[in-house]
């Protein structure tokens, strides 16, 4: 059995495609309190930059899947756009934790990257 078909493998790819559902269930329809005045630094926006990358990657795999009728999770894709920031799946999954750990900014930072996705 490969790396990328392992237990964990398998367990910390779909921990991080839930992680937009969570941001979601977490962040709800309303702007939270004391978010006024909030700036994101220049860290924070390349990661929401990278959060509208992976989506678009995302949607690129499915978009394939859709037209073969098959869906086959495929982190090769993902885990280029991880090396082409300079990051590995450690990296990612440290600062998403961060994030997680701050989820006034958190919001912010998912919102930029909504933002993002949204005009590509």
């Amino acid at each position: 059995m490969s790396d990328r078909s392992s237990p964990s493998s398998m367990m910390r790819t779909l921990g991080t495609r839930f992680l937009p559902v969570l941001v979601l269930l977490l962040s709800g329809c309303s702007e939270p309190a004391g978010m006024d005045g909030r700036v994101m630094s220049a860290e924070d926006s390349s990661f929401a930059y990278l959060l509208a990358d992976l989506y678009q990657a995302d949607a690129g795999v499915f978009q394939r899947a859709d037209s073969v009728g098959a869906f086959v999770p495929d982190a090769t894709v993902r885990d280029s756009v991880l090396e082409a920031n300079g990051l590995t799946e450690e990296d990612f999954v440290g600062t998403t934790e961060d994030y997680v750990s701050d989820p006034e900014l958190l919001v912010l930072v998912y919102n930029l990257a909504l933002d993002v996705a949204s005009r590509r």
